[in-house]
């Protein structure tokens, strides 16, 4: 899901549906997309239609415009919802409700971040998936109040700790207005570390040089 096109008047949403054929005969399948508000209110709807082969998947891609959109920013976490139906016929065959934020996000290299052409300072700290005494199971109520404690001093941002982060957590943040620097993994092995070793080598052998 992208927002591609923003402007005061309007947004283009971008949602790219997979649905797949589990059965052994090909079906005609339809996809009904409806964006809703925060209040619950549809402001938006699409609708695509496809025969899928017995077993086989198929990539919708939808776009959707939002009239005067409410936009997501840390100080003001407006999320939208993707209200996802897959009709067979008249039968709702799958559903699903996907929260989202309409938001533009750019990096410049000379001015950082910025988040709907505002310059955005990241205020952050690294969390690890663990809850201490807890344990590493994700608790819901546990780390919304690790979220609320970081909103109370001023942090906006959260880095994962060298793997992908339970997706609760990620919703968290688009609820409680946190930027996320999602880690996909920690990698020790192969080229990447023959490259840290050799960056850290160097390091080391320039400090003994400078002493």
């Amino acid at each position: 899901m992208t927002t591609p096109r923003i402007t005061s008047f309007s947004a283009t949403v971008n949602i790219e549906t997979l649905v797949k054929n589990e059965h052994a005969v090909a079906k005609d399948c339809a996809l009904k997309t409806i964006i809703v508000d925060a209040e619950g209110k549809p402001i938006a709807t699409a609708r695509s239609e496809k025969t899928i082969a017995a077993g086989r998947e198929f990539r919708f891609s939808q776009d959707l415009v939002v009239p005067s959109p409410t936009l997501w920013s840390v100080e003001a976490p407006e999320l939208h919802y993707a209200h996802t139906v897959v009709l067979e016929g008249k039968k709702v065959a799958d559903d699903y409700f996907t929260p989202f934020g309409i938001r533009e996000i750019r990096w410049d290299p000379k001015k950082g971040l910025f988040v709907n052409n505002k310059v955005q300072l990241l205020k952050g700290v690294c969390i690890h998936h663990d809850l201490g005494c807890l344990g590493a199971a994700f608790h819901d109520r546990a780390m919304a109040r690790r979220l609320e404690v970081l909103n109370s001093i001023d942090c906006n941002a959260i880095r994962t700790s060298h793997n992908p982060p339970a997706p609760q957590l990620l919703d968290l943040c688009d609820r409680m207005g946190f930027l996320v620097i999602d880690e996909a993994f920690d990698k020790w092995g192969g080229h990447n570390h023959q490259m840290f070793m050799r960056s850290r080598l160097q390091l080391v052998f320039s400090k003994f040089y400078l002493l």
